[in-house]
């Protein structure tokens, strides 16, 4: 997905998305995880990155599509850092579901920062910490060394992503995500 370009909707990137979201979701049974990514985060803690316009564009006009089909990941990189959210249910806001920070049959999608590659075999250290607040969307947060991400599928209900560093494979940060029945997700409040 392209941030930067038209993101309105009737145009050429939302109707591919939209036909290629609903193809899949149309298939739930065959492929029960939907995943998405593009470059710029629509959620991060580094906020200045959710006050371009476009950034903002991006985000209304197709986090609509990730609830009415149910997308499961977000994906994302531009920030050089790490961060993961908890299921967020309100784009407007970040609010999340319910107000729950867990995994378990979330109501909306997770979103993945996963933008310190760094150069393999370099020698930086990994740090995570917690970025957690009652209500907030922010779960970890981490920088250095350089790591990617790893997801592994074990079964239509359950899912792991990993946040691996390059040097030495460690693994950092882990999601279990469990959901027991794929599909849209609530409307937004």
């Amino acid at each position: 997905l392209c941030a930067y370009c038209d993101t309105s909707p009737g145009s050429l990137q939302y109707r591919w998305l939209s036909a290629d979201l609903a193809a899949a979701a149309a298939n739930r049974a065959r492929s029960p995880w939907i995943v998405a990514a593009w470059h710029a985060p629509m959620y991060n803690s580094n906020t200045a990155n959710q006050r371009e316009p476009s950034a903002l564009s991006f985000q209304a006009n197709f986090e609509p599509l990730f609830l009415e089909y149910g997308v499961d990941l977000c994906f994302a990189g531009h920030v050089h850092s790490y961060e993961s959210t908890w299921p967020i249910c309100d784009f407007t806001t970040g609010e999340l579901c319910d107000g729950k920070q867990d995994y378990i049959d979330p109501k909306g999608p997770i979103h993945i920062t996963d933008g310190n590659g760094g150069v393999p075999g370099c020698k930086g250290v990994d740090t995570i910490k917690n970025c957690s607040k009652p209500g907030g969307f922010c779960r970890v947060l981490g920088s250095g060394g350089g790591a990617y991400g790893r997801i592994t599928a074990y079964n239509s209900t359950v899912l792991v992503y990993e946040h691996v560093v390059n040097n030495g494979g460690n693994v950092t940060d882990s999601i279990t995500l469990v959901q027991h029945k794929h599909g849209p997700f609530p409307a937004m409040k």
